[in-house]
This record gives structure tokens, C-alpha cells and sequence, in this order.
């Protein structure tokens, strides 16, 4: 049997059922012909109604899809839950009148949980492949709410009884076409048996009747307060839901039906009745006022329209009344929070600004008002990223809005950006409209929470580092013309100095017996001086090539670069025995090479500089998350802390070449290697008591 849904249901009473639910609730919901037709619609996401819907291939994979949901309805389920081609949640419940599946009640554009990485991967892929405008589609995801699956089953069991109502409804509608068609009535007669079954009213009411008790019990665990209000005669219809948020029982109401007039707070009468004088034009209202309820406590009550008309002359409203006390404080003790933020922003010395949730900013303080040249009075509460404008010339996402939403994207704009767990992020850019030729800004910015610890919205601040900057331009300059001359030097001596050594022992071999004992001394001496001093220029010559000559940085195995180090120094270690143990290093991202080198002087200065029998050398690491620490732990003669710092400058020894021969370069050389690596070095050690030399490798890879 063909039915026309259309001519056995109201649809309009639906789609206000529908709308009131959304207002209540915030779930989209619509009922949906068995042949695709779209009878109502509430509620639903710019995601669907603006892109989804509005694409012809994209609308083709929605359609799709709800032939697979209306077929799943029609094999016998009560219920399907399902994942649309957009990657949005959806449920939908049947509605079957006298045997035949008509139509079906769907819910959907929800998320079970916030978008992932590769969600969020895939929702940029489908503005890639429908030509969606990329901000404005990822903004309306956004905004799609996140529910419970606990949440899904108590809406489609309230969906599932709706449906149930729609099917009695319509299927009492379908008797009275029957019996209309057998009797030859005309429309006017045999009207809706069920919304207006009960025939008139008593009289006082203006035209309304709830004598249906499942309808009622739908309406009663509404979670606000549904009424019918009519101009002259007060409230005559109110659900029994006020009695659970003002304490007032519906009947009370309705039989004092102004009653509720009188208890909206006297401050706020004018501003109802203007609104109500508004509806009676616009044929819709939308208003917040403060009530007091049984017990004499005040509440704030969100009050919307669902449908305003005329009926007998009387002006009719039907409306939802929500309790909206709780969320007024959260908002007022937010507004506060937010007053005292942008006080404190306001008197802070470096240019710092701060938005909502929404990226409306909420602060911008005077320090940036300078810095940028535009007044607060001018900018605050604008979002769409106008507070990029002055920076950058253009609005788009900066530092405030990637801590809140990470976009690869636009990080890569940025000189340097890094992030760590519950520490702000931090930034170098450069901003060519601020001043004269641009200036270096190093930004931090961090969320902001509420009591709750909810994400409200971001805090940026930025201090300008271009004569820093500039500095350390000119700084680098100078000593890479200092490394360059070191360079030169150290090449150029050599060949002098070799010749210097070869005269002296040529001369020694020449003379032979004709030296006594103090020349051949002195000759001695300065032959092994000259060698002193062409191993000082070979170490300085690598010294200053550790920037400049450096290897490419590789994955490269710490085990195994040990393991070559310790057959490097296989003579000492043969000579003086020390007992050496090394941990399970880990693989790094270094030039092998000078790691290499750093490990052979610090090994060799272990052994070195120990007195004890029998040296004992600890090499190991710990993983601090972004480096790796490294240590050389020794037994040996150690070091006064007021020389720590000391022992890593140049030709800086604490020992005689007497007494320990060196040329002060090793430590330099270590040290250099480990900040060319972007690490630290440093020791704990006292006299006597060993030495810990530790350093830091990154463990980026």
C-alpha cells in the first residue's frame, strides 16, 4: 500500500518538534521520506549544509549512503548507527505506520571523540578533493560536537519513542482518511483526530489540547520548560517540567496565568515586553531574564519562540524556557577571570595579546600597541586572525593559534618553532612592517584554562631581539674571519717550523763531537719544543676546523664509535691497564668523526690524569627525552671546582708539561665539537675524588 507521508502527518507540528529539540539539546535531527525526500530539518552543521550538501559529487556520496541506512531500516533493524562518506556519525530509527516504512527519523554530525592526526589528515584531503575552501571547511569541523556512545543511546531511545508518537499519529490520521473516503466527508469535518481529537476545548483555553499521555510524557522529559501563552489569558498550557526547576506545579501556573509575568525580576519586565512586542512583528523572539521560583531564588531563563500566530483574535506563543542560571555564573566568573587576565596582559612590559576559544582576541596590551601602532580600541574582539594583520600584512593562522591547532603549514613560516609537553611554545620570526627595516620578535605562547581545566583560549608574548640578533650575525662573522686566521696561521707556521726543527737536528748531526754536553742539551731542547709546538699548531689547525671542515651529520652507532676509540688508544690502555666499562650507548644523528675525537680525549684524559693503581673508567648515557646525557666517570686526581669552566678555554692547564704533558687544546676541541652538535658540556669533580665529565647530544634523528 503507497502512502503519502505528507497527507497523514503534520509535518510542520514535526519540524517544530524538531526544532525545539535542537534548541533544548544541540542534536540535529530530520525525518526523511523512504524514497529520499527530506521532510524536516533541524539543527544540522555548515559541514553538511554549506559543503557536503552543496557539492554535486559530495551530495552524490550523501545520497549514497542513505539509501545503504534506509535499506539497513528496511531489512527489519530498529536501529542503525553509521559513519556517512564525510566521516561524520550518524543514527537513524524507522517510522512504520500500519505495516508500511514510510520514512525515517535521523540524528547525526557528531563525533564519538575529537578528531585525531589522521582525521584531521583525511578532512584535509576532502577539501583537496572537492575544491572546499580549506579554512572555512576545517573551521565547520570543527565546530561538529563530540558525544558519549552512552550519550547516542539515551538520544535514539528518545528518537525511537518519538517515532513510536509519529507512527500512532499517523496512523490514526490514515483510519480518518479511510473513514473520510467511505463517508465522502469533506476535510473540514473529519479533522486531525489526534491533535484536535477531543473536540473544543473548556472554555477560557485558547484552542489547545494534550489529552495524548505518551505525547505529554515526551514533552514532560523535554529538558526545559515547554508552554502556550496567550496575550490576554496568561499561561493555559505549561509542561510539568517546572516543577522540577522553579518548583512551581503546571497546574498553579495555569491557574494563575500570570503568575510567571509577575516573577520575572522587576529590572527585566521592560526588556520582555519589548521583545514580545518585537515578536508580534518579526513572529519570533529570543530573550534571557532572571525569574524567581517557589523558594524566592532567582534563576536565569533563556526564553525562544518555537511559533507565534494568531488564533480567535488571541496572539498565541509556543515556546521553550530554559534554566540558564548555571552557565550566566560559568560566563560571569569567566568574564572576570578574562578582566583580570587583561589587567595583568595590560601592564606587562613586552608586547603580549590573548584569545578565546573562538579566536576573538580578548587582550592586547599597551606594550603592543606600541610595538605595532594599532590602539586596542581598535582591534580587540575581532577574530579571523586580524591580529596577524599587523605583523604579517595578511590574516593567518601565528604562534597563538598553532599551540591551539598545529598546522605544519604555517610553522614552517617561522625562522625557528619547537614545543614540549606543558611548556609554551617558542618562536623566532621576522616582521618586515614592524620599523624602519623589520624587526627579530621571539614569541612564547601557551594556553589558557578555566577551574576546570578546559582549554578557553592562548596567551602570546613576544620580545624584540633584533639588536640580539644583529649581534650574533656580527659575532658569527667575526669569528668565522677568526677561524679562517686561525686556519691560515696554523697551515702557514708549519712549514717554517719544520724547517726550523730540520736546521737544528742537522746541525746537531754535523757537528757531532764538537758540541759539549751543554749545547747538545740546548740543541735537545729545542728540537723537542719545536715538536711541542708543531703538535700545538696541528691541534689548533683542527680546532678551527671543526665548523668549518665538519662531516655530515648521520645516524651513526655510539657502541661501535667506542669500540674504535678504544683500539685508537690500545698503546696507553696496554701500558697503564685501566678497567673500562661502558654501558649500551644509543644510535644518534652526529659527525662521527669528531664524536669520535671527543671520546678519545675524554678517554685518554681519564687514563692521563689518574694516580691510582688501576684506573677505572665508567662510560654510559640516560635518555632526558629531547638529549641524551653522556658521562666518562673516572677515579682520578680531579679538579677544584673554581677551574671547571676554566679547563674548557684554550691553552688553559692547571699542571705543569712536567708534570702531565698536553698542549690545552683537548678540552677546547671537546667543547667545540659539542656545541657544533647544539649541546653542553661540563664536569663534577673535587681533588681526589675522580672527575664526571658530562655532555649532552640531541636525540632528534
Amino acid at each position: 500500500m503507497d502512502i503519502d507521508v505528507r497527507e497523514i502527518i503534520n509535518i510542520p507540528k514535526i519540524q517544530s518538534m524538531g526544532e525545539a529539540l535542537f534548541a533544548a539539546t544541540g542534536i540535529a535531527s530530520a525525518m526523511v521520506a523512504i524514497n529520499g525526500e527530506m521532510l524536516t530539518r533541524s539543527g544540522w552543521r555548515a559541514a553538511c549544509t554549506q559543503f557536503h550538501r552543496n557539492h554535486p559529487e559530495a551530495f552524490q556520496a550523501c545520497k549514497k549512503s542513505n539509501i545503504l541506512v534506509r535499506d539497513g531500516l528496511l531489512e527489519g533493524k530498529k536501529q542503525v548507527v553509521y559513519t556517512c562518506p564525510h566521516g561524520l556519525i550518524g543514527a537513524a530509527a524507522p517510522i512504520i505506520i500500519d505495516g508500511n516504512h514510510v520514512a525515517n527519523i535521523i540524528t547525526g554530525q557528531f563525533f564519538f571523540h575529537k578528531p585525531d592526526e589522521k582525521e584531521w589528515h583525511f578532512f584535509q584531503e576532502q577539501t583537496e578533493k572537492y575544491g572546499f575552501d580549506k579554512k572555512a571547511y576545517l573551521e565547520a569541523i570543527s565546530k561538529i560536537p563530540v558525544i558519549t556512545e552512552d550519550r547516542l543511546d539515551s538520544i535514539m531511545d528518545y528518537l525511537s519513542r518519538f517515532a513510536e508518537i509519529i507512527e500512532e499519529l499517523g496512523y490514526a490520521n490514515l483510519k480518518s482518511k479511510k473513514i473520510e473516503k467511505q463517508f465522502d466527508l469533506p476535510r473540514d469535518v473529519a479533522e486531525n483526530p489526534v491533535l484536535e481529537r477531543a473536540g473544543p476545548l473548556h472554555a477560557g483555553t485558547c484552542g489547545f489540547n494534550e489529552s495524548d499521555q505518551r505525547y505529554n510524557n515526551l514533552i514532560d522529559n523535554l529538558p526545559d520548560i515547554l508552554y502556550r501563552f496567550c496575550e490576554k489569558k496568561g499561561f493555559f498550557f505549561v509542561s510539568n517540567r517546572v516543577e522540577r526547576i522553579l518548583g512551581y506545579r503546571a497546574q498553579y501556573l495555569t491557574e494563575n496565568p500570570f503568575a510567571w509575568k509577575e516573577s520575572i525580576h522587576p529590572e527585566d519586565k521592560k526588556s520582555v515586553e519589548r521583545a514580545l512586542s518585537k515578536a508580534k512583528k518579526e513572529g519570533f523572539f529570543d530573550i534571557s531574564y532572571r525569574i524567581k521560583d517557589a523558594k524566592g531564588n532567582w534563576h536565569w531563563f533563556r526564553d525562544r519562540s518555537i511559533s507565534i500566530f494568531e488564533k480567535a483574535g488571541e496572539f498565541i506563543i509556543e515556546a521553550l524556557a530554559s534554566d540558564i542560571t548555571q552557565r550566566v555564573k560559568v560566563e560571569k566568573a569567566l568574564a572576570d577571570s578574562q578582566r583580570q587576565l587583561t589587567d595583568i596582559i595590560e601592564f606587562l612590559p613586552f608586547p603580549t595579546w590573548a584569545i578565546d576559544n573562538e579566536s576573538r582576541l580578548i587582550a592586547w596590551n599597551r606594550a603592543v600597541e606600541r610595538l605595532t601602532g594599532v590602539e586596542k580600541k581598535a582591534i580587540l574582539g575581532k577574530g579571523d586572525y586580524a591580529y596577524a594583520v599587523p605583523f604579517y600584512g595578511e590574516a593567518r593562522p601565528i604562534l597563538i593559534d598553532l599551540i591551539l591547532k598545529r598546522d605544519e603549514q604555517w610553522e614552517k613560516k617561522y625562522i625557528s618553532i619547537e614545543e614540549e609537553e606543558d611548556i609554551p611554545m617558542l618562536s623566532v620570526s621576522f616582521h618586515p612592517l614592524l620599523g624602519e627595516q623589520g624587526r627579530y620578535l621571539a614569541g612564547a605562547a601557551t594556553k589558557l584554562y578555566d577551574a576546570q581545566g578546559n582549554i578557553v583560549g592562548a596567551i602570546e608574548t613576544v620580545r624584540d631581539i633584533t639588536d640580539q640578533r644583529k649581534a650574533e650575525e656580527k659575532l658569527k662573522r667575526s669569528n668565522q674571519d677568526l677561524e679562517h686566521f686561525a686556519y691560515v696561521a696554523s697551515h702557514d707556521l708549519q712549514e717554517p717550523l719544520r724547517a726550523i726543527v730540520g736546521f737544528l737536528q742537522l746541525l746537531e748531526k754535523r757537528l757531532g763531537d764538537q758540541l759539549d754536553e751543554k749545547g747538545k742539551h740546548y740543541i735537545n731542547r729545542s728540537v723537542k719544543a719545536g715538536h711541542r709546538m708543531q703538535k700545538m699548531i696541528q691541534e689548533m689547525l683542527t680546532l678551527s676546523r671543526v665548523n668549518t671542515k665538519g662531516g655530515t651529520f648521520k645516524l651513526a652507532d655510539l657502541n661501535i664509535i667506542i669500540q674504535k676509540t678504544l683500539d685508537d688508544l690500545h698503546s696507553i690502555i696496554d701500558q697503564k691497564k685501566p678497567r673500562i666499562t661502558c654501558a649500551k650507548l644509543p644510535t644518534v644523528n652526529v659527525d662521527a668523526d669528531q664524536i669520535r675525537s671527543l671520546f678519545q680525549n675524554l678517554i685518554l684524559n681519564a687514563i692521563k690524569y689518574n694516580e691510582s693503581d688501576t684506573p677505572v673508567i665508567e662510560i654510559g648515557s640516560r635518555d632526558d627525552g629531547k638529549y641524551y646525557r653522556f658521562f666518562i666517570k673516572d677515579n682520578g686526581i680531579g679538579i677544584e671546582p673554581m677551574f671547571h669552566k676554566r679547563i674548557f678555554l684554550i691553552f688553559q692547564r692547571l699542571h705543569t708539561n712536567k708534570e702531565y704533558p698536553g698542549t690545552g687544546l683537548g678540552l677546547a676541541l671537546c667543547k667545540k665539537i659539542v656545541e657544533r652538535h647544539a649541546g653542553t658540556i661540563w664536569v663534577e669533580s673535587r681533588p681526589q675524588e675522580g672527575s664526571v665529565f658530562y655532555f649532552t647530544l640531541s636525540a632528534k634523528r
